[in-house]
């Protein structure tokens, strides 16, 4: 295990960041947020103007950097909009708010198992896919298990991921197996155009529009990327339906909003400079959270 500090170039809000839904598997214990990110135990403390780290296993400091997107200034996505604008006063409130840097495997691990299912949940499953099939690694008492090596997560079948709680969504991943025999690497798609990259990964069983666009914004860093789930089309209703309507020449409803998911992105970029991503985490955070 080795240690170390970080400069809070951006003023990280570790509380705020990692209670935003973006990822899965931190949890906090005591004044640590502690979770897996490469392969590796990682273990954060928020301190006056720095953070604290612990690392069991292989990442470096510059990967831990790039992860918390430190050198990342998101308050500058605000420079030219109005004091007066939703989501200014939204920025304000989740002020802190960092847009994580996922490692890319990990990530499609995770978001395959989202379909209709809930983040304690999530959580419960990740963790018992990672002890099973995993690699134990250990931080003082602390135990945990990383997320299974492509190679490991080859030998699988359906019952295996079946047995471990995942349902219909074992399916999903029988069939992730089969297209990485075939030779779908998902690190080998980083250099692709994003339009070229969300096709890529709807070729997978269980990956439509709403997770392409989040492996695509939480991995990849598309920041154009505007992942719409239930909270989102709450949040859109609710601070953005008069202008959508008036862009759309079209009556935005809970019901039909679906129909106008590339649209309503194309909005959020036009008004946000290609920025929908880091919007879309400011709105989720705030309308499940109740913060405006």
């Amino acid at each position: 295990m080795y240690r170390g500090q970080l400069k809070n170039i951006n003023g990280i809000n570790l509380d705020l960041t990692f209670r935003s839904g973006q990822i899965f598997r931190f949890k906090k214990i005591s004044t640590y947020w502690i979770g897996i990110y490469k392969f590796s135990i990682v273990a954060l403390k928020q301190e006056d103007k720095q953070i604290s780290y612990k690392v069991e296993g292989i990442i470096k400091e510059d990967e831990l950097i790039n992860f918390l997107s430190l050198n990342d200034d998101f308050s500058s996505i605000f420079d030219e909009i109005p004091k007066d604008d939703v989501m200014y006063q939204i920025y304000i409130k989740n002020k802190g708010l960092a847009l994580l840097k996922q490692d890319p495997w990990e990530c499609l691990l995770s978001y395959l198992s989202t379909s209709l299912n809930n983040i304690k949940r999530i959580n419960i499953i990740l963790d018992r896919l990672a002890f099973m099939y995993g690699k134990e690694l250990r931080m003082g008492n602390l135990r945990l298990s990383t997320y299974p090596a492509m190679e490991d997560f080859c030998k699988l079948n359906y019952d295996d991921f079946k047995s471990i709680g995942l349902g219909f969504r074992a399916k999903y991943y029988a069939y992730l197996v089969k297209k990485i025999k075939e030779g779908f690497d998902i690190y080998s798609l980083s250099n692709l155009e994003t339009c070229n990259l969300k096709k890529q990964l709807q070729a997978i069983k269980g990956i439509g529009k709403k997770t392409a666009d989040c492996i695509c914004l939480y991995s990849f860093n598309r920041l154009e990327c505007f992942p719409q789930d239930i909270w989102i089309k709450k949040a859109i209703l609710k601070y953005f339906k008069n202008e959508i309507d008036k862009y759309l020449g079209f009556n935005i409803s809970f019901k039909n909003i679906e129909k106008k998911y590339e649209e309503i992105s194309s909005y959020f970029n036009k008004k946000y400079n290609n920025l929908a991503g880091y919007i879309q985490l400011l709105l989720y955070n705030s309308i499940r959270n109740s913060i405006i």
